[in-house]
């Protein structure tokens, strides 16, 4: 299940919305709601949302300059503006921001659906993609074991690569097939996208 934050400091579009998807997204949590950009900042920056909803027109911050700043923080993370401005500037620098899906209110719910299913395929894509990579990272640092103690790619190092590789599609598959702790999964993709915590400590 992943993560959705919703900010709108209108409060029956909020609650709205968060009510809509809790009763007919079951493939999504709604980890948390803001009322205003600063609010919304502080939730994504703790909560590392993969979807975020948000409005543009919010007081202490409106949704543009939060999304700027939390680009910083979760460049990965789907982004929806859900305004009641049909304006072409604002959707322009949505779309500089990486904004997804610029929906205006009333908002239609079915589109809505449609873009977080078309989300979750994404996201789904993205964590598989991780998954086989750890399983090449510990198929390759179990081939770097192997030379220094051979000395050579002989006929025995070559089965252990084939018996490391086994065991790496297996926890591949044991990793894909039980329930994953989303927070960890978004921790490691934003510390990797940072490029500041070793492999082997992720």
């Amino acid at each position: 299940m992943y993560r959705i934050l919703i900010a709108d400091d209108e409060a029956s579009i909020r609650e709205g919305v968060a009510r809509y998807l809790r009763k007919h997204c079951s493939t999504y949590e709604v980890a948390a709601t803001a009322e205003n950009g600063t609010d919304a900042l502080k939730k994504a920056q703790e909560l590392l949302p993969e979807v975020i909803i948000t409005d543009i027109a919010m007081p202490r911050m409106n949704g543009l300059d939060f999304l700027e700043q939390i680009r910083h923080t979760l460049p990965d993370t789907k982004i929806i503006i859900l305004s009641g401005y049909d304006n072409f500037e604002y959707a322009r620098q949505a779309m500089r921001l990486g904004v997804k899906e610029y929906l205006v209110k009333p908002l239609d719910t079915k589109k809505l659906l449609a873009v977080l299913d078309e989300f979750k395929t994404e996201l789904d894509a993205e964590r598989a993609a991780w998954n086989r990579k750890e399983s090449a990272d510990l198929v390759e640092s179990g081939e770097a074991g192997d030379l220094e103690e051979n000395g050579s790619e002989g006929e025995g190092s070559r089965d252990s690569q084939k018996e490391q590789a086994l065991l790496a599609e297996k926890i591949h598959q044991t990793m894909e097939e039980r329930e994953r702790p989303e927070n960890d999964f978004s921790m490691r993709r934003v510390a990797l996208w940072r490029g500041n915590v070793p492999v082997e400590a992720l």
